[in-house]
């Protein structure tokens, strides 16, 4: 065999087979991180179900924050001492786990979900806010002290997780102020 013959059998067979085997292990590699990852999504899931039936459960939440806040009123700005602290990270929670919940949801095994959660405040068919996840607590405690539905908005959220693992519409009804908080997965 000539050196010629040599290079011209590794170009036609070695270096296919190379590439071949390199493309094999990168597709590999991915789905094999994709699995761990909806794996990991799957466990938090369970933990957080365990978690909000002990520590973060919104209707509880409720009925504490009703002793301490101004009469009358349904909105964050009038909650008095640790109530506001509360609140606060019952929020900052729910804004943590709820997207886990949306792609857990909504993904496969082996294909990660994009879709996002978006929280809608409608009068009608007239929408008056949008609240997606990444705007942070801020947004949700604006909202609330807005429309007057701090109650109504800790329920919602309360409920939320089991709706989007049930893949379900959710709203609920603030006679108040006549709006409606519904979700939207896109």
């Amino acid at each position: 065999m000539t050196f010629s013959e040599v290079i011209q059998f590794v170009l036609d067979y070695i270096v296919p087979i190379v590439l071949g085997l390199i493309i094999l292990y990168l597709v590999i590699k991915r789905l094999n991180k994709t699995a761990k990852i909806y794996l990991r999504m799957k466990k938090y899931v369970k933990q957080a179900i365990k978690l909000d039936r002990k520590k973060f459960n919104g209707l509880q939440l409720v009925d504490k924050i009703k002793r301490k806040r101004k009469r009358h009123s349904n909105s964050f700005q009038h909650l008095r001492g640790g109530a506001k602290r509360l609140s606060r990270k019952y929020f900052a929670h729910k804004i943590e786990e709820i997207p886990v919940f949306t792609r857990y949801t909504h993904g496969k095994l082996f294909k990660r979900s994009k879709n996002k959660v978006a929280i809608y405040i409608k009068q009608g068919k007239k929408t008056l806010e949008k609240i997606y996840m990444k705007h942070g607590v801020k947004r949700l405690i604006e909202s609330t002290n807005n429309h007057h539905c701090l109650d109504e908005m800790i329920t919602f959220l309360h409920y939320l997780p089991d709706a989007i693992l049930e893949q379900r519409p959710y709203d609920i009804y603030v006679a108040a102020t006549d709006v409606n908080i519904t979700y939207q997965v896109k």
